[in-house]
C-alpha cells in the first residue's frame, strides 16, 4: 500500500531481482497517458498485456492511497483505497508468473511525484531501501514519538556493515546520533529534545559529501543542522534505508522524486504483500 500525489504516470515495477528492473519485471502505470489510463505491462516499457481506462485516477493536488497485490497463482491486482482487496481498478493473472521480490517507485515523462510509504514499524530491520546512486542528499517527513533511523550503506544487499546509521530522536526522543555500522560506536551525538512528534510529520534532510555526513530538520539543506561527523576515510553511499526502532511506529514521506531511473527508489518486500504486512 502507498500513497501518490502526482499529476500523471505514477510507475511501479516488481522485479525477481532487488535493484534490477531489467529482467523479470511487472510494471504497472496508473495514469499514464495524461492521466486518461493505467496498464500493466511484463518488462519496463514493454507491450501492454491488460489497460483500463481511469480518467483522473492521479490528483496534482491530493494524495491517492492504491494497494497492489500479487497472489501465488500470478494473479496481479492493483486497487484504489485503504482496503487491500476492495475497488479493484485493474488486474490480471500470469500464467507463468515472475517471484515478485522487490518494488521500485517513479514518476514518469517529467511529472513529480510524491510518494508516501505507510506505517513502518517494530525493531530496526531495515526493510526500506532507497537506490540514491546520483545523489548526495535526500530529504523527507517522518512522523513517530522516537527513534527515526536511517542507514546510509554501499551494498543493497547488506545494510549491516559499510554502513553510515544516522538516528534522529533516539533515547527517548532525546538525541540524535551518527555511527559507522548498525548498532556501532557514536562517532557524534547532540542533544535534541523533542525534536520528533507523534502527531505531526517533521521535515528533514540528511547530506553525505566527501565524507562529511550531517543530518538537519527543515527544508534548507545545510541549515538548521542537528548533528554532523566527517569521515576521514569515507565509504561510499549509493542506498539509504530507513526505519523506525524499538517499537516506534513510523509514517516515512519522500517528496519531489523526478522519475527517469527506477534505480533512484527502491523497496525491498516480501513475496506475497507489499510492505511487510
Amino acid at each position: 500500500m502507498f500513497g501518490v500525489r502526482a499529476c500523471h504516470s505514477a510507475r511501479i515495477a516488481l522485479s525477481t531481482f532487488y535493484g534490477n528492473t531489467d529482467t523479470q519485471t511487472y510494471e504497472v502505470v496508473i495514469g499514464g497517458w495524461e492521466n486518461t489510463k493505467t496498464v500493466i505491462r511484463r518488462s519496463v516499457a514493454g507491450d501492454i498485456v491488460e489497460e483500463v481506462d481511469t480518467p483522473d485516477i492521479l490528483s496534482c493536488d491530493h494524495l491517492r492511497i492504491f494497494w497492489i497485490k500479487q497472489e501465488r497463482d500470478g494473479l496481479l491486482q492493483i486497487g484504489e483505497g485503504s482496503n487491500i482487496g476492495n475497488n479493484v481498478v485493474l488486474s490480471w493473472n500470469d500464467a507463468d508468473p515472475y517471484d515478485v521480490a522487490s518494488v521500485s517507485l517513479s514518476t514518469g515523462h517529467g511529472a513529480r511525484g510524491e510518494w508516501q510509504v505507510l506505517h513502518v514499524q517494530g525493531e530496526p530491520t531495515y526493510n526500506y531501501t532507497w537506490f540514491v546512486t546520483e545523489r548526495t542528499s535526500i530529504s523527507f517527513k517522518v512522523k513517530t514519538c522516537a527513534d527515526a533511523h536511517l542507514a546510509l550503506s554501499t551494498d543493497p544487499m547488506d545494510v549491516s556493515t559499510n554502513t553510515y546509521e544516522v538516528i534522529i530522536g533516539g533515547w527517548e526522543n532525546t538525541r540524535s546520533s551518527i555511527r559507522r555500522g548498525i548498532g556501532g560506536d557514536q562517532l557524534q551525538t547532540a542533544s535534541t529534545p523533542d525534536v520528533l512528534s507523534c502527531d505531526e510529520l517533521r521535515l528533514f534532510w540528511v547530506s553525505w559529501q566527501e565524507g562529511r555526513i550531517r543530518a538537519g530538520q527543515g527544508n534548507s539543506l545545510d541549515h538548521n543542522i542537528l548533528v554532523e561527523w566527517v569521515d576521514p576515510e569515507p565509504m561510499g553511499v549509493g542506498i539509504i534505508s530507513v526505519t523506525t526502532g524499538w517499537g516506534s511506529t513510523g509514517e516515512w514521506e519522500f517528496a519531489n522524486i523526478l522519475g527517469k531511473n527506477y534505480l533512484l527508489w527502491a523497496l525491498r518486500i516480501s513475496y506475497c504483500t507489499f510492505l511487510n504486512r
